[in-house]
């Protein structure tokens, strides 16, 4: 239900966007259809600030798993938060870089006898919170939709370091508590396609998500406190569904 919310909102906002750049279609004595010039701020030499958020929240009370597991409680949250500028090499293309941070924190309580059988435990939960600090730089692609310059399509492709914590905590019968910890770096290469509308003169509001990334992850673990080694990995990601959506603001300056 969430995901389809999403979706709704992310077609009205391309609805009126599309909406509001048809309006600004006038018709002079003659009947002939004209556009109307508009300033173009994302020509060559011009710069912009931009800030964006995304975030993710599920709750789940007293639900079943295949009528063995009972679970009592599922809940996470997850934010991202973002800020940037660019600079724009040509028309509709800029460079630049990007800093963000992002906070994710999940938790399952269980309660099921069969869990005798597999944990040896009745009841059983366990927590995952993990914090991401990157940042990065690419370059931005739009294509303009229509001549009224006010609703764009475009393209991220940045280059991405990062560093994060993950901790995972399991508590079994209230009692035992097991704990890893992973510190964890990472390099990724991400296409973030989205849409933008200038809201107005100069000031934009973006959608965009990153269906798309391909990287390359190292480091380090340790359970309840000792150094148990190092991980690498390398991964191709493909998230289409569901939508990792992410809203935010730029501003064009003059």
């Amino acid at each position: 239900m969430k995901n389809k919310c999403l979706f709704y909102l992310f077609l009205c906002c391309v609805t009126l966007s599309w909406n509001g750049f048809a309006q600004e279609l006038n018709n002079d004595s003659s009947g002939v259809v004209y556009y109307p010039v508009k300033e173009n701020f994302l020509s060559k030499g011009r710069s912009n600030v931009s800030f964006s958020a995304g975030f993710e929240e599920q709750k789940v009370e007293d639900d079943y798993l295949l009528t063995l597991l009972k679970i009592e409680q599922i809940k996470s949250q997850k934010y991202d938060f973002s800020i940037g500028g660019n600079y724009f090499i040509s028309d509709n293309v800029a460079i630049g870089g990007k800093v963000s941070y992002g906070f994710y924190d999940k938790t399952y309580h269980l309660d099921a006898k069969v869990l005798e059988l597999l944990i040896d435990a009745q009841n059983y939960s366990t927590s995952t919170a993990k914090s991401i600090f990157a940042f990065g730089g690419g370059v931005k692609h739009f294509v303009p939709m229509g001549a009224g310059r006010k609703f764009f399509i475009f393209n991220e492709t940045y280059l991405f370091y990062s560093y994060s914590q993950t901790l995972t905590r399991d508590v079994y019968n209230n009692s035992r508590i097991e704990k890893n910890m992973w510190y964890d770096n990472s390099i990724a290469i991400k296409l973030s396609p989205g849409v933008m509308y200038f809201l107005t003169k100069g000031f934009a509001f973006e959608f965009s998500l990153t269906p798309v990334s391909l990287g390359y992850k190292w480091g380090t673990v340790t359970h309840n406190e000792v150094s148990k080694g190092s991980s690498h990995d390398a991964a191709l990601d493909f998230s289409f569904f569901p939508f990792n959506i992410y809203f935010g603001f730029s501003y064009y300056f003059n």
